[in-house]
């Protein structure tokens, strides 16, 4: 059987058998039909004294900033707090040619640490930024919000519905609620659901500028 090795995981391609496969071929076991223990390769190399020796070598040549170790937990870090002098004006070309203030205008006003960590051999591979803003899928566009209220109740004791209208893609979509002071909840299911807008757009209501909801937008 040929199997596909795709970012660590084993992956087998699978059909659904004809009504001829399955009178005329002979089924094949492919797994043991005995009891499954599964503390059979149990291993806790993290109380084990002896593991930890063998690497005393190696990790001593890591700095304090590449490295927090306990025998409970490893984790390798290379952030640094400092950034690269840059060249602005050599700089000019990939900006359209913008003047060098322009340029440093420009890199002060976005994230520049996100290349600063060290390359040392054993460092953790990370799939997701350590800037948990940087995770968030972006939407990239404006979303105008307002909430819309029924002089009935709806199913479930809804009386109000906060509205979001992506202002490129003119897409709608409502959140049921019972008042305006659920906004900053709704506004985190609306960045979930749908991601994070460039810029909300409404009408300042208090619930909609509480300081909860500005924590959320700073993230």
């Amino acid at each position: 059987m040929a199997l596909n090795i795709i970012r660590g995981l084993a992956l087998l391609n699978l059909r659904r058998l004809t009504d001829e496969e399955l009178t005329t071929l002979e089924p094949v076991n492919m797994t043991n039909d005995v009891l499954w223990n599964p503390s059979k390769y149990d291993l806790a190399p993290s109380i084990d004294e002896d593991w930890f020796a063998a690497f005393t070598d190696y990790y001593s040549l890591l700095s304090d900033t590449e490295l927090l170790r306990n025998h409970n937990n490893i984790s390798v870090f290379g952030a640094k707090s400092t950034l690269i002098p840059r060249d602005y004006e050599s700089l000019r070309p990939y900006f359209l040619g913008m003047p060098s203030d322009v340029v440093r205008l420009t890199y002060d006003a976005t994230t520049q640490y996100y290349s600063n960590y060290s390359a040392s051999a054993g460092q953790v591979h990370m799939y997701k930024s350590p800037y948990p803003a940087a995770n968030v899928f972006r939407r990239s566009e404006d979303v105008s919000t307002d909430t819309l209220y029924a002089d009935i109740t709806a199913w479930g004791g809804a009386t109000c519905m906060q509205v979001f209208v992506g202002t490129v893609s003119h897409y709608i979509h409502g959140y049921e609620c019972r008042t305006d002071k659920e906004f900053a909840r709704i506004l985190e299911d609306e960045i979930r659901f749908h991601g994070a807008p460039n810029r909300i757009l409404s009408d300042m209501a208090k619930a909609e500028i509480s300081k909860r909801v500005e924590e959320l937008l700073r993230r």
